[in-house]
């Protein structure tokens, strides 16, 4: 497991992300329409998200296992 945590670490600048967000990272790196990288895709996740969230709560439940990941210790 240790391993695993450090692999992931390593790949998205020490930070400890979620299978959801990691693909959510992938994609805007595929769609930026531009070649970008893996902390300016994290950027771009991160202002999504704070921006979904300001909009109010989702009826979508994977959402709330999104905002429980975000509570896990990094």
């Amino acid at each position: 497991m240790p391993a695993y945590m450090e692999r992931i670490r390593e790949r998205y600048k020490g930070k400890w992300i979620c299978g959801l967000c990691g693909e959510a990272v992938k994609e805007e790196i595929m769609r930026s329409g531009r070649l970008i990288g893996t902390e300016e895709a994290m950027t771009r996740h991160m202002m999504f998200r704070r921006a979904s969230r300001s909009s109010g709560p989702s009826p979508n439940p994977a959402v709330h296992l999104i905002t429980a990941m975000r509570q896990i210790p990094q």
